[in-house]
Formats: structure tokens, C-alpha cells, sequence
């Protein structure tokens, strides 16, 4: 127990009420319950490159990351209105503008 009349045991923290005499428990809050809307919210302020990142840290993570609200479609087919890309360069400059 600290100073602050809080104990730590496993997944839970026990905290010492007015009287000092008992314990309640009181939840931990992790990322893993925040249901998937908050994190597809937190993860569109994200770059690309880091909802790439992202979708590595496990399978929950890796279907909000694939969500499609995160990605843009881009045809590279002129005939369908889709861009005309002369060079790798240029499609690569726009795949990284979100």
C-alpha cells in the first residue's frame, strides 16, 4: 500500500475508504474497453504510416486500422475518371496525402 492509501493487486486496485478501516475496489480503465468507434476516432488523427504501425499491435487493433473510413480509393484508371500518374513519384505523393 502507498502513501496515497491505494493497493495494487493484479488487474485491480483496492482504495482505502474515509475511515481507513476497509477497502473497495475500484475498476482499472484500459485501452481495451474503449469500444471500437473511439478508436477508429483516436486513430484517424493518425499519419498512414502510424495506422500501419498500429495495426501490428494485435486483431482488434488490425480491423479498426482496416476500417474504411481511415483510407481513401484511388483509381489509377483514366478511363473511369480515375488520375493519369506519369511516374512512381507522383503516385506516391498523393497516396501519402490523406
Amino acid at each position: 500500500m502507498d502513501a496515497w492509501g491505494t493497493l495494487d493487486i493484479g488487474a485491480a486496485t483496492f482504495v482505502r475508504d474515509d475511515l481507513g478501516s476497509s477497502f473497495r475496489r475500484s475498476k482499472k480503465l484500459t485501452i481495451e474497453k474503449l469500444p471500437d468507434k473511439v478508436l477508429l476516432h483516436i486513430f484517424s488523427y493518425l499519419s498512414h504510416k502510424e495506422i500501419c504501425r498500429m495495426a501490428r499491435v494485435c486483431k482488434r487493433w488490425r480491423l479498426v486500422a482496416y476500417d474504411t473510413r481511415l483510407w481513401k480509393n484511388v483509381s489509377l484508371r483514366p478511363e473511369i475518371s480515375g488520375l493519369h500518374v506519369g511516374s512512381l513519384e507522383s503516385l506516391l505523393a498523393l497516396i501519402s496525402v490523406r
